[in-house]
């Protein structure tokens, strides 16, 4: 009631007093003093306090302000918002924790578009967390065929040859340098390829999937 009537003005004090004697009711306390509050937020930084505030019916706009006072070195779990959240794409641009980037790789297809290149952007810097994570098979397609070196794109698809089909192999051949005689299989003929280690890795896959 005290909150609701605005009684008790919002401090540092008085927020810090909320926190730790009635935490479920700090981000209350925050709504209702939004404009000062978010002029706090800042040097008395809660996350689980802005998560609350950023997963409520509070307005995009408003979100958005929050986020804006918010020194981008503070970092922000992505666990509990939703992949369609309206603000997730601001968290994930500038408030991302990297030991969150593997949730990123595994559930890129359920983000939206603007995310998913986002992602690919992550992606693209951090090969060797994708090498060493479970991924999307969509985004390692995606980032097969961006625009990164050939050699890094070939050490990737290695790590990641278990989900590919014959069909994923042969739309990859000129992204990552393969050989255009693997054509031939499916034509039911073998072709003549160099030994390479790429080459075996591919022959074994293949051979594992039935292919040949």
């Amino acid at each position: 009631i005290l909150i609701d009537n605005l009684v008790i003005p919002m401090s540092t004090a008085n927020l810090n007093y909320l926190r730790i004697n009635y935490p479920d009711l700090s981000a209350h306390f925050a709504i209702q003093y939004f404009e000062e509050y978010v002029n706090l937020i800042n040097n008395n930084f809660s996350e689980k306090e802005v998560i609350g505030l950023l997963t409520s019916r509070i307005g995009i706009s408003k979100k958005e302000e929050l986020l804006s006072k918010i020194d981008t070195t503070k970092k922000i779990s992505i666990e509990n918002f939703d992949p369609t959240s309206d603000i997730l794409f601001n968290i994930v641009d500038k408030y991302l924790k990297g030991t969150e980037i593997s949730v990123l790789l595994q559930k890129y297809s359920e983000y939206s578009l603007k995310i998913q290149e986002k992602i690919i952007e992550i992606s693209k810097i951090n090969i060797e967390l994708m090498k060493s994570n479970d991924c999307d098979k969509k985004l390692v397609m995606e980032v097969l065929k961006s625009d990164l070196d050939v050699i890094i794109k070939q050490q990737l698809f290695k790590t990641k040859i278990s989900m590919m089909n014959y069909d994923d192999i042969l739309s990859l051949i000129s992204v990552i340098n393969l050989s255009e005689s693997y054509r031939e299989l499916g034509e039911g003929r073998w072709p003549k390829l160099k030994k390479t280690e790429i080459n075996v890795a591919i022959i074994d896959h293949l051979e594992k999937t039935g292919v040949i």
